[in-house]
């Protein structure tokens, strides 16, 4: 039976228990055509549910890198908001006749992927299985019961202990659910992330070199290392971009292994990814586990679907989303694998680099011709 992969992004903030919300023309319009992104996961016949066909450029771009398009499958949404599989639920239920669905993220929430993907669970996991090197300065603070008091009484007095801090919701994610050095006229907010997500995970801000995640896949017999992939970020904690390129395991490798035993033994079985934080001395300290997909992980895979050898950077732009981008002749190297519109518009590049160079040229050649 063919595949039909479904851009399941819902299933991060659903885990949350956040409600759907009105799509618009805000950033959850953009995401809900955001499927594009899973091309290198398919193979030839395989299709991505879509609520409107990308532009053609973006087609014959994908089918230049593959060798072949992945068939649009285009279903409208309406109503539309922020919660795919429950906008597509009849949908969903049509298509399962002729196509095997198959999800970015997991079709739905339970209790195993709320426990594992919470970010209590990646600080109790780096506090007891990790060796006091990979610690970050934090704190949990438990939401049951918590009084606005008892969070001002928290948060000074680790502020007192530690210097410049984050307070981040268990289940945020680009930028969302973070606080820098919070005060008393956002703790309603943080009130409510600890009501919905069972607490906030305080940690101290450290001065880094850089970010990185690691990649596994969790299945019945063990774990196996699929790779690692730099992280790049705005100043407001979304992810900007992911660069791989092909290098051995690290050394400390085997120190992280009793965590990903720990995600087995919970009967966790799919991809995982530890996003980790590089220190002023480049020690790895740990950030998070997040159980699914993610984006550095579709970096290491279009790189293991194209065999590519340099360095490759996916790379996301926020730009007009009235500009002829079809009518921009990249640099060589330079691939568009993604579009979508939604008042601005988003543009995903994907840069084939022989060193870091090239890497730096193609960036400049093509900001040159975006702004010129």
């Amino acid at each position: 039976m063919k595949r039909l992969w479904v851009y399941n992004y819902d299933f991060e903030f659903r885990l949350a228990g956040q409600p759907p919300l009105k799509a618009g023309s805000g950033p959850w319009a953009l995401l809900n055509r955001s499927g594009q992104w899973m091309a290198p996961l398919c193979q030839p016949g395989d299709g991505i549910l879509l609520p409107e066909p990308p532009p053609p450029w973006i087609s014959q771009s994908l089918e230049g890198l593959l060798g072949f398009c992945p068939e649009w499958v285009i279903r409208p949404r309406e109503p539309e908001t922020n919660a795919p599989l429950a906008d597509w639920a009849m949908v969903l239920l049509e298509l399962a006749q002729a196509w095997s669905i198959r999800y970015w993220g997991q079709p739905q929430p339970n209790a195993l992927m709320r426990r594992v993907n919470s970010k209590a669970f990646s600080y109790q996991a780096r506090e007891q299985l990790l060796p006091p090197a990979w610690h970050i300065p934090s704190a949990w603070l438990e939401g049951a019961g918590l009084t606005r008091q008892r969070l001002d009484e928290t948060l000074s007095q680790f502020e007192a202990e530690q210097g410049s801090f984050l307070v981040k919701d268990p289940f945020g994610l680009s930028g969302r659910g973070l606080a820098f050095n919070p005060g008393p006229a956002e703790y309603s907010r943080l009130l409510g992330w600890a009501q919905a997500s069972g607490g906030l995970l305080l940690e101290k801000v450290l001065a880094h070199q850089g970010e990185e995640s690691l990649h596994f896949d969790i299945h019945d017999q063990g774990y196996q290392y699929c790779g690692r992939a730099k992280l790049f970020s705005n100043p407001q904690g979304g992810y900007s971009g992911s660069q791989v390129q092909p290098e051995e395991a690290p050394p400390w490798l085997d120190e992280v292994f009793p965590l990903l035993a720990l995600v087995q033994d919970a009967g966790y079985r799919g991809p995982l990814g530890l996003d980790l934080l590089y220190d002023a001395e480049f020690q790895p300290r740990l950030l998070e586990v997040n159980a699914r997909w993610t984006m550095g992980r579709m970096a290491l895979e279009w790189a293991r679907r194209l065999g590519f050898a340099g360095i490759l950077a996916l790379k996301r732009d926020s730009v007009s989303a009235s500009q002829p981008l079809e009518a921009l002749t990249p640099p060589p190297g330079t691939h568009f694998i993604h579009y979508a519109a939604g008042g601005k518009a988003w543009l995903t590049r994907l840069i084939l680099a022989r060193n870091p160079i090239d890497l730096v040229w193609q960036e400049q050649a093509f900001k040159a011709k975006l702004y010129q």
